[in-house]
């Protein structure tokens, strides 16, 4: 079966392209049009208030139910690439913090540390 797994804002900043969207609400109309348009999966890079890439408990939070309220139980891939937390011990701890989890996450297995958080963050 094919699925069509559309990556919303990435980890550029939004410098690159205005377009990008960096806050909840912005995100939210992202995810709601790629849904619309035939998306089975979506995948974010979770932003903090500023618009830079955060992998803190309440920007994944944040980011999860707002989506999750925009869209209901369209599965949400969540990044934790060390572009977010170059810092390996960081990632994890970061990582373990989360109480609000995405339906799948992906994990750079070449990044240091990758191995060591990758089981927690589907529970």
């Amino acid at each position: 079966m094919a699925m069509i797994i559309a990556s919303v804002n990435g980890e550029r900043p939004w410098i690159e392209h205005p377009g990008l969207p960096t806050n909840g609400r912005e995100l939210a109309q992202d995810v709601e049009r790629v849904v619309q348009s035939g998306a089975d999966i979506v995948h974010v890079h979770a932003r903090s208030a500023d618009g830079a890439q955060s992998l803190t408990a309440s920007a994944v939070r944040e980011t999860l139910v707002v989506i999750r309220a925009a869209v209901g139980d369209v599965p949400i891939s969540l990044s934790t690439s060390a572009r977010a937390e170059p810092d390996p011990d960081r990632l994890v701890a970061l990582v373990r913090s989360w109480v609000v989890l995405p339906d799948l996450a992906t994990v750079d297995v070449w990044q240091e540390g990758g191995h060591r958080y990758s089981g927690h963050c589907l529970g």
